[in-house]
């Protein structure tokens, strides 16, 4: 059986984006040639859409070209055939929920409603944001991808444990803090569970773009994308059989 190349990438929060950190994802996509390229997620900030007042200097639908202009580029790096999943986030997940948008406006403002003004969304397997295994994220072999629930570090064990196949690893977003490969451990014991944090691709230093931050600690923040290789096995097996690293 032949291992699958993959890339994970996550928080863009477009228009708040990281422009060098898109240069840098695409040109790992060109250089790594994943055969699955996978969104975590928060694509979009989703401040341009509120039955509230906002002070977003964008509209929602520049949030959307950006957003199609730039999962385009990524796609176009990749090789013919890779596989294109978009788990989506909580940012992503508000403008199609509840007390975001009003009831009666909020199917046009589903960025798939209109795939002739924003084609790109249509190439990408899309996975809701629903804590559901079935639903929430992408499964490679022994890996698993999503966006993520929580951001706290007992949280992310729980989660780990919740979503990670035995002898496989738990991959997300969520908290902007990359983190190296951790392997669950009880009483001093190694478990057969990992999981493993990207950063983000969010431009969280221009706090004139992005008040929030400006209350918010970003010293573990950073800027990263996760490229690794899975066996794409389907049943149990006793062993790590893929590999990844935090770019």
């Amino acid at each position: 059986m032949k291992s699958e190349k993959f890339l994970y990438f996550s928080d863009l929060h477009i228009p708040n984006h990281h422009e060098k950190t898109i240069d840098d994802i695409a040109s790992l996509v060109s250089e790594h040639q994943p055969d699955h390229l996978i969104c975590g997620g928060d694509v979009f900030e989703g401040n341009a859409a509120s039955r509230w007042p906002s002070e977003a200097k964008h509209g929602l639908a520049e949030e959307y070209a950006v957003a199609c202009d730039i999962l385009k580029r990524l796609r176009c790096a990749a090789p013919k055939g890779c596989t294109l999943t978009w788990t989506l986030g909580n940012h992503d997940q508000n403008l199609l929920d509840q007390n975001r948008i009003p009831e009666a406006l909020r199917k046009l403002c589903d960025w798939n409603a209109n795939p002739t003004l924003f084609p790109e969304f249509g190439f990408w397997k899309q996975r809701k944001y629903e804590a559901r295994k079935t639903v929430c994220g992408y499964r490679l072999g022994q890996l698993f991808f999503m966006h993520g629930f929580t951001a706290a570090q007992t949280g992310l064990t729980a989660q780990m444990y919740e979503y990670c196949p035995a002898w496989g690893a738990l991959v997300t977003g969520h908290t902007h803090r990359p983190s190296e490969l951790i392997q669950a451990a009880h009483c001093g014991i190694k478990l057969p569970y990992w999981r493993m944090s990207n950063g983000c691709a969010q431009d969280y230093k221009d706090t004139d773009k992005v008040h929030y931050m400006r209350r918010t600690s970003t010293a573990n923040w950073g800027h990263s994308a996760i490229v690794g290789w899975a066996m794409p096995i389907k049943s149990p097996r006793e062993g790590r059989y893929w590999d990844m690293q935090n770019v």
